[in-house]
């Protein structure tokens, strides 16, 4: 799971647009209603509106009751500019959310089968 989130970081960070969406099952629904198509473009608005993007992620917990369907929460602060140890100290200043994905096993890797954004506070983020 670890290495899934880590891989989900950096093609978010490198505007891997496409790769992303290959990540979202074609069962996808979230709790606002949104399938693949439109969790798809979502994604892409939100490219369109940011030319570069910069994640700090910490994993909360792993629950893996269910092998096929894991379910991965992430901590997760948004920036224009990577994070230094600075901007890091000022983590109140960016884009915070808690982010819980059930995910589904495909062949040897995972898929996201649906998603939950919360609001978060630096606190969550404090490693």
């Amino acid at each position: 799971m670890r290495d899934f989130v880590a891989h989900f970081e950096n093609l978010a960070e490198n505007r891997e647009w496409t790769e992303l969406v290959d990540l979202i099952d074609g069962d996808y629904q979230d709790e606002r209603g949104n399938d693949k198509l439109k969790a798809a473009g979502i994604l892409r608005a939100f490219y369109l509106r940011n030319k570069s993007v910069h994640l700090l992620t910490r994993i909360e917990s792993i629950d893996v009751s269910s092998p096929s369907y894991p379910i991965v929460t992430v901590y997760l602060a948004m920036a224009r500019r990577p994070f230094t140890e600075e901007t890091a100290a000022n983590l109140p200043r960016t884009n915070m959310h808690k982010l819980t994905l059930e995910l589904a096993e495909d062949g040897d890797s995972f898929t996201i089968l649906s998603s939950r954004w919360e609001q978060a506070s630096a606190g969550n983020l404090i490693f």
